[in-house]
């Protein structure tokens, strides 16, 4: 009932900060980064929990061994959570997994970075293109996501 009741009195506008996407040219902005116009294209956008619960998850797994867990939970003083240095399930997995699915799929993975990460060295060696930050307007990731067939983002979203 709750949902009909919305459905009758709900309008999608869309989202104002998106609107430029519709205004970018995919083969411009393929042209710009080197990707050949006819390529499928996975999108992924790393770090892939940092803002809405803080660096130390991202930090930790995007750590690649016993060596480098450990140096995170000590920098941020989380001692508590020794157990996750054992932990099998890194990024590096995930981002294998997506590389796997680009490859049979015949698709370029195209990481996109955010303006306050540089890149893991896994993930550079995975992708086969790495943007950053490199306009404001239109966005990068407006761009990325124009000519993307497909966008991972954060690992809690797809589209």
């Amino acid at each position: 009932d709750d949902i009909e009741y919305l459905r009758q009195r709900t309008i999608f506008t869309g989202m104002a900060e998106a609107d430029t996407i519709k205004h970018i040219d995919a083969e411009t902005v393929k042209h710009k980064w080197c990707i050949p116009c006819d390529k499928k294209i996975v999108l992924l956008l790393p770090s892939p929990f940092d803002m809405h619960v803080g660096w130390f998850c991202g930090d930790l797994f995007m750590s690649n061994n016993i060596w480098t867990r450990l140096f995170v939970l000590l920098r941020y003083g989380e001692l508590d959570k020794i157990k996750y240095i054992f932990d099998d399930n890194c990024d590096n997995k995930v981002v294998q997994g997506i590389r796997r699915f680009c490859d049979v799929n015949n698709a370029l993975l195209v990481v996109k970075l955010r303006h306050s990460r540089t890149i893991k060295p896994y993930l550079e060696r995975l992708a086969d293109v790495v943007v950053a930050d490199d306009g404001y307007y239109p966005h990068t990731a407006h761009e990325a996501y124009k000519i993307a067939d497909l966008t991972i983002g954060f690992y809690r979203a797809a589209f």
